[in-house]
């Protein structure tokens, strides 16, 4: 979606509004991605048996990286959904 305003855009601002905002979000996810894979990797034979059997249900605790990790998505997602009644 930025792509598309960015390749589409004229005005200058715009362009170097919505490119900021680009690599914004590429960080963003990227560190989302690190600390995610690092959940896991930590839970991995925890989440094996759950998906083999979802009565296994089982409670993960997260450290303060992997919390963050959640909550910005959640966050990226709401910026995301903003954008995209903007437009």
């Amino acid at each position: 979606m930025i792509c598309s305003i960015v390749n589409t855009s004229e005005v200058p601002a715009h362009i170097e509004r919505y490119t900021k905002l680009q690599a914004e979000f590429q960080l963003e996810l990227t560190m989302i991605r690190m600390n995610l894979e690092h959940l896991l990797q930590r839970y991995h034979k925890e989440l094996e048996v759950v998906m083999q059997d979802s009565r296994q249900d089982v409670l993960l605790s997260l450290d303060a990286f992997e919390a963050t990790a959640i909550s910005n998505a959640q966050q990226l997602y709401q910026r995301v959904q903003q954008l995209q009644q903007r437009q």
